[in-house]
């Protein structure tokens, strides 16, 4: 999912159509800028937003999976610590003690 600036979230489809060009070439070139997929791209998004809602609220867990548009908490709390090695709960905790 890519956001459209206004709180939309945009499928990779969507994004194409509304660019006017194909999946492929959208993929192209979002691999040559960011060296990654746009999958991968939009997953590390999600990642570094994680990093800074847990680092800088006390916005409970499930309530960040969901404003990351996540299933649920729980899958959230499973691709943070695929990630990360790490649960998110873990991460905030001792990242709060980093002044």
């Amino acid at each position: 999912m890519f956001s459209d600036g206004k709180g939309y979230d945009l499928t990779l489809d969507q994004m194409c159509k509304k660019m006017n060009l194909s999946t492929t070439h959208l993929e192209r070139m979002v691999r040559t800028e960011f060296e990654c997929g746009a999958m991968e791209y939009c997953q590390k998004m999600k990642l570094n937003k994680a990093f800074l809602l847990l680092q800088n609220t006390d916005l409970p867990i499930r309530q960040i999976a969901e404003l990351l548009k996540f299933y649920d908490e729980s899958h959230f709390c499973s691709f943070f610590k695929r990630r990360m090695q790490v649960t998110p709960n873990h991460y905030r905790n001792e990242t709060r003690h980093i002044v």
